[in-house]
């Protein structure tokens, strides 16, 4: 997973610096011809991966699938952090990708080329990132790892209220970009474990959309906030929402064993709440016998 985020930051990076080098050395027909088979040799590429067989098919099992595999990011103890971590991913990322340009404008009298810098220094903060990972890993459980990194991001956040230089605002986007990182590669194991041998896929995939949704959400906030309030708005709203986030996820792990067990009052608590509702049921379906 640390390969994978090292490769798609720089892939993001280098690509436009391959297009521009390229648009010097040719003719934009040629450019452009070569730049279709380019898609054409990565759909044959992807339609030769060996995906997994997903056996039943109709598009009401589909349906149900993805929604059991959305619920359990609300139903699984072990998984609820991840879903509340996401929200501090979003809140980091929201302001970094919407604000940027307005930001660098407002730092001073900056050519264009400075917001490319900016949103380069936020790929390298999350290159730094997925190479701690793999040492980070060494040293700390991945609850440490990707409580720090949640923490990183609030820390970068609550230093943009007061406006910042240019620099100031390039090293706040660097500790963001380390910081989404830190959050997002271990979870990947974590959905694994979950997953078991079965339904990989499809939390995975549920993963995905959660993860989507939430950002669709921050994205709109980080930019209606940014217009309508300022950017000192902006970021202290969305360092509370990382804060709150990453606090809420502490205290669902405070609940769960380093083995995803249940701990102690917490599954007191939830065979209570199995009692509760099987009696609930009984109360439905009719007087219990004897």
């Amino acid at each position: 997973m640390s390969k994978s985020r090292i490769i798609d930051e720089l892939e993001g990076a280098i690509s436009p610096l391959l297009a521009a080098a390229l648009l010097f050395l040719l003719p934009m027909d040629l450019f452009l011809v070569l730049t279709a088979l380019a898609f054409v040799v990565s759909a044959l590429r992807t339609g030769m991966a060996r995906l997994p067989d997903l056996g039943r098919s109709g598009a009401d099992y589909h349906w149900r699938r993805s929604f059991a595999g959305i619920a359990r990011f609300h139903s699984d103890a072990t998984l609820r952090p991840v879903t509340w971590l996401m929200v501090a991913v979003a809140a980091g990322t929201a302001m970094v990708m919407t604000n940027t340009p307005a930001l660098v404008e407002a730092a001073g009298d900056f050519e264009a080329s400075a917001i490319a810098l900016a949103f380069g220094a936020f790929g390298v903060g999350a290159v730094v990132g997925a190479i701690a990972v793999v040492w980070l890993g060494r040293h700390l459980s991945e609850r440490a790892t990707r409580r720090a990194g949640a923490i990183i991001i609030t820390t970068g956040l609550l230093g943009g209220i007061p406006q910042q230089s240019f620099f100031v605002l390039v090293l706040l986007w660097f500790l963001i970009g380390a910081g989404v990182t830190l959050v997002q590669t271990p979870a990947a194991a974590i959905i694994r474990r979950s997953a078991g041998e079965h339904g990989l896929v499809t939390l995975y995939g549920a993963g995905w959309s959660v993860q989507s949704l939430i950002l669709v959400f921050g994205f709109a906030l980080a930019g209606w906030l940014a217009a309508q309030t300022g950017a000192s708005t902006a970021f202290l709203v969305l360092a509370a929402l990382s804060a709150g986030a990453t606090t809420i996820a502490w205290r669902v792990w405070r609940t769960v064993g380093p083995d995803g067990e249940l701990n102690g009052i917490a599954e007191e608590y939830r065979v209570l709440w199995s009692w509760i509702q099987t009696k609930q049921l009984h109360r439905r379906t009719g007087p219990e016998d004897g």
